[in-house]
């Protein structure tokens, strides 16, 4: 019986971290109940969809919101480079990633496609501009790599990131 509470009480706290969090695939974690309130006013738009309506309407804005080592794995064409962390100041005057963004920023009444690795940080980001006076602001369901599956174009293939290509040699190595 002392067993089976020392066990409960050593996994009680990885189990509330698992509730209340989710991760990203970057390791980064999206906290749910924040993650549920972004979704109740940003709109998801599937990957093939929003293909189409940047296809046809160049006055979308697209903004990857993931790190600048993501970016460089894998982008959507067209895209600028706002992480999320930095997205309440970048947004009106955009002088990062001068290389990649060329100073683009959107109107408040513009379209905007935002985008993570899977569509946790792109809803939080997106929160984060309707609450900036953004009007038009959708998130990309399922992020860079639903893209990829529905066999969209990008600029690179996302794959494993470096610490996940390491843990994965590590598992490889010692696995008999």
């Amino acid at each position: 019986m002392r067993r089976r509470i020392h066990i409960a009480v050593t996994l009680l706290p990885l189990l509330v971290g698992a509730i209340v969090q989710t991760g990203c695939d970057c390791g980064c974690p999206v906290p749910i109940k924040q993650a549920r309130e972004a979704r109740l006013v940003v709109p998801e738009i599937s990957p093939v969809e929003a293909w189409r309506q940047l296809q046809a309407n160049d006055d979308v804005f697209l903004v990857d919101v993931r790190l600048k080592e993501e970016y460089d794995r894998a982008s959507i064409p067209g895209s600028v480079l706002i992480p999320r962390e930095t997205i309440e100041f970048a947004i009106f005057k955009n002088t990062l990633f001068p290389e990649i963004n060329r100073g683009r920023v959107p109107r408040k009444d513009q379209t905007i496609f935002l985008y993570c690795r899977t569509g946790g940080r792109s809803l939080l980001a997106g929160k984060t501009l309707r609450d900036l006076g953004f009007s038009n602001v959708r998130s990309i369901r399922g992020g860079i790599l639903q893209w990829q599956r529905e066999g969209l174009p990008t600029n690179r293939q996302a794959g494993p990131s470096p610490d996940q290509a390491a843990r994965n040699k590590d598992r490889t190595e010692r696995s008999p």
